[in-house]
């Protein structure tokens, strides 16, 4: 597939995350510290779901391709199945092999479920906590936080 605009994009986000916080640092150092405390946990949660998500469907796809290679040989020697009265084994196979990929998209489901709502409860938590800190930054620290350090 190559990497065409892979590497382009990769190194604009990038240079976007490094001026982003560098600019924060040096508008208010205090709250963007508070801020980037958390977010390695809102990354490694956001990470974890990816891989999650992508191993899940490959076993998923898997176990479905089974299933899809039974119906594809059954389909094919259907006389044969026919004539020595099959048809009851072929589809309780076929059944077990759908189960088997029904098994694995709960397991999916489960465990995408929990990591999303981590990285749910990282990501509001961490924004929350910059809604209650900002305030109390502005109110103590007068000389140097205004809503207009806030906001950025």
């Amino acid at each position: 597939e190559g990497t065409g605009f892979r590497v382009p994009d990769f190194i604009c986000l990038l240079a976007r995350i490094i001026s982003l916080i560098i600019f924060s640092l040096v508008t208010g150092w205090k709250l963007t510290l508070v801020f980037l405390s958390i977010s390695p946990l809102i990354v490694i949660t956001f990470n974890v779901l990816i891989r999650l998500m992508t191993k899940f469907t490959v076993l998923e796809l898997k176990a479905y391709g089974t299933a899809n290679s039974i119906v594809q040989e059954v389909l094919g020697a259907i006389r044969t199945v026919t004539a020595f009265n099959g048809q009851a084994k072929e589809l309780e196979r076929y059944e077990q092999s759908l189960t088997k990929g029904r098994r694995i998209g709960i397991q999916k489901g489960i465990m995408l479920g929990t990591t999303q709502a981590l990285s749910n409860i990282f990501l509001y938590g961490g924004i929350s906590i910059i809604f209650w800190y900002g305030p109390y930054l502005i109110r103590t620290d007068c000389q140097h936080y205004s809503a207009g350090h806030w906001i950025v």
